[in-house]
């Protein structure tokens, strides 16, 4: 996320992998069985998904917050509600207006998986 973010000064951005199945169909066994770990000790098996990495701004203390895939990996699933409720807060208040256009996105990729 450093490398992404590295010319904004306030960013604010999550990264989120979905599903359990985070490999390729061609993948090598070696490769299959790491990722297979990883969803195994994350919070991938039993939510699935897991956040990788955050950075969020906070427009009223001017602070930014970092979490990295290390310190979420194992992370409840109360602790997840929060984290995510965390980014989609700026300091100002829940952003529900950018909280409804993730919404939608999502809504729309679950009828494109769900109809294939």
């Amino acid at each position: 996320l450093n490398d992404i973010t590295s010319a904004l000064s306030k960013p604010c951005i999550i990264d989120i992998k979905m599903g359990c199945r985070q490999w390729a169909s061609d993948a090598h066994p070696s490769k299959i069985a790491s990722k297979q770990r990883k969803t195994l000790e994350s919070t991938s098996r039993n939510l699935f998904f897991r956040v990788c990495g955050m950075k969020v701004y906070n427009c009223t203390t001017g602070d930014s917050l970092s979490l990295h895939k290390q310190t979420t990996s194992k992370f409840t699933k109360a602790q997840m509600q929060s984290v995510l409720a965390g980014f989609f807060d700026n300091g100002e208040g829940l952003r529900i207006d950018a909280l409804k256009r993730i919404l939608a996105k999502l809504r729309g990729l679950l009828n494109v998986l769900e109809t294939q």
